[in-house]
C-alpha cells in the first residue's frame, strides 16, 4: 500500500498543477487584449542559433493594427544577458531609424526593462497607448516604458515593414 501511494502522490500532485500549456495565452496578454488569440508565429535564428520564438496576440485574432490592442511573447531557447538585449535592441532602432537625438535616453529607459534571460524565459509586450509599452519577464512586470513613439518604435523591430527580416515580420502579423 505505502508503495502505491508513492507512485500515485505524484501522479496526484501532475493532476492537480497541471504545467502551463507552451501554446497557452500568457496571462499579461489575456488581461489587457479582449479574447486575446495568436494570429502569427515565428521562430528568429541567427548564424544557425535559435534565439527564441515570438508569437502576435490580437483581440479575437483580428488583423494586426497599431492602432487596435495587441502583445507579443518573445519565448527565448538559450541564455542571452540583459545588457546584449539592450544593444540589439539599440543597434535595430538605429538601423530603421538613423541616429536620433532621443537615442540615449530611450536606451536608458530600455535598459531599465531588459534582464538576462535564459532558455525557458518569457518576455511579453503590451502597448499602453503610443508612446507606452509594459513588459513583463515570466509574468512579473519589469517595466513601464513611456517615451514618445515607442509603441511603433520598440515593437517595430519585429512588427513594421522595417524589421530585419520583413518576411517574418509578415509571418508573426499573420499575412501571407
Amino acid at each position: 500500500m505505502r508503495r502505491l501511494a508513492l507512485v500515485l502522490a505524484p501522479l496526484a500532485f501532475l493532476l492537480a498543477f497541471p504545467p502551463a500549456r507552451a501554446d497557452a495565452t500568457p496571462p499579461e496578454i489575456a488581461a489587457r487584449v479582449g479574447q486575446a488569440q495568436p494570429v502569427g508565429a515565428v521562430s528568429f535564428s541567427a548564424l544557425g542559433f535559435k534565439f527564441y520564438d515570438a508569437r502576435l496576440y490580437t483581440e479575437g485574432g483580428a488583423d494586426f493594427g497599431w492602432d487596435r490592442p495587441f502583445g507579443l511573447e518573445l519565448a527565448y531557447t538559450r541564455d542571452i544577458s540583459g545588457g546584449l538585449l539592450v544593444r540589439a535592441t539599440m543597434r535595430e532602432l538605429r538601423r530603421m531609424e538613423g541616429r536620433k537625438a532621443d537615442h540615449p535616453e530611450l536606451e536608458r529607459k530600455i535598459a531599465a526593462c531588459f534582464r538576462s534571460v535564459g532558455a525557458g524565459d518569457r518576455y511579453v509586450a503590451v502597448p499602453a497607448g503610443r508612446d507606452g509599452v509594459d513588459f513583463w519577464l515570466n509574468g512579473r512586470k519589469t517595466c513601464a516604458l513611456r517615451h514618445p513613439g515607442a509603441r511603433d518604435r520598440v515593437l517595430g523591430i519585429w512588427l513594421s515593414d522595417d524589421a530585419r527580416d520583413p518576411a517574418l515580420s509578415r509571418k508573426l502579423r499573420g499575412i501571407g
